[in-house]
This record gives C-alpha cells, structure tokens and sequence, in this order.
C-alpha cells in the first residue's frame, strides 16, 4: 500500500482547512515540524495545536522532526550545553510517544564542522544518540538520524554508520536532497 504524507514546514500558515485540502487530495500521513527559535515548551504548544489539527483533518502524524540548530546540536562540545538539548529532546520523545507518533528525526549536528573536529563530534553524536534511543525506547519510538549537507555530520554513509550505532530503533532519515557528495 502506498502512503502519502506531507511535512507540516512547507504551510508557514496552517489551518484546518488546507490539512482537510491535503487529505481530499490522498494525502494521509503528516511529519509534524518545529521551529528551532522556540522554547521547548513554544513548541511543544504549537505541535499540540498541529496534532489537533492534523487528526481532525484526517491526517495521521506519524513523525515529528526534532528541532535542529547551533542551540539544539547534540554534538556540541559544550558538555553542559549537550547536556541541557539531549534533556529538552527526552521531553519531545516523550510528548511523541504519548500521541502515537512513532518516528522522530534527528540532525547529528549543526555547522560549520570544521575537518579536525569531525571525528570527536562524531562520537559526541553517537554517545547522545545512545542517550536518545533508550528514551525513546521507553515510548515506542524509533530516531531516524537525517544525512546532512555540506560540512553537517553525517553527510557521508561512514559517519552514518558510526552516529547510528547498533540500536534497533535507531535508523536513517534519507534526504536525497542532501546526499550530494556520494552515489
């Protein structure tokens, strides 16, 4: 069975009607998208109107893509910076795992990386990674780790391989769009 879902980001002004326009026209799954300039609790707030709105078009969110940016990296050296995102990220998977949504995606890092950092960052977003796939184990969710662009980590299948690990709810988002550098 083919499934058609849409990413909430591509309606910077959603309502009720153009997510009943979108399931009139065979669309029925829906990734819910966040705003990376908000609060936790910003986005939680505005996920939850999109939750509602979503379902009550007839639109299943199965996804939630977790915020992503230089404030929410999880390979950032900032131990405590680390710290406090993977901490705001557990309480996302938790809000998810309450709604039924079962994937969240997740970006590795945030750029530049600069050539000699890469490796070091690369085990910083394994280790958070860990910390993230046993909470999300707990609500019955799975990661999806998004290939990244540029000078992003995990824009090669090497360092995709080394950020995702060996969890079994741990996978790859993959973006074609981003994937440039390999065939």
């Amino acid at each position: 069975m083919i499934r058609y879902g849409l990413a909430t980001c591509f309606y910077p002004q959603p309502s009720a009607d153009r997510w009943r326009a979108a399931a009139a026209a065979g669309f029925t799954e829906a990734e819910i998208d966040t705003d990376k300039t908000q609060s936790t609790e910003q986005i939680l707030a505005h996920s939850q109107l999109l939750f509602d709105q979503l379902q009550q078009a007839g639109l299943r969110p199965t996804s939630f893509h977790l915020p992503f940016g230089h404030r929410w990296d999880v390979s950032a050296p900032d131990a405590q910076l680390r710290h406090q995102v993977l901490q705001q990220l557990k309480q996302m998977l938790q809000w998810c795992g309450q709604r039924g949504i079962t994937t969240t995606v997740l970006h590795a890092s945030y750029e530049p990386v600069e050539p000699q950092q890469r490796q070091s960052r690369c085990a910083l977003a394994a280790d958070s990674v860990t910390e993230l796939a046993q909470a999300a184990q707990e609500y019955g969710l799975c990661i999806a780790v998004e290939n990244l662009p540029r000078s992003c980590l995990g824009n090669c299948a090497e360092e995709l391989r080394q950020i995702i690990g060996s969890h079994r709810n741990v996978g790859v988002c993959f973006d074609v769009n981003h994937l440039l550098g390999q065939t």
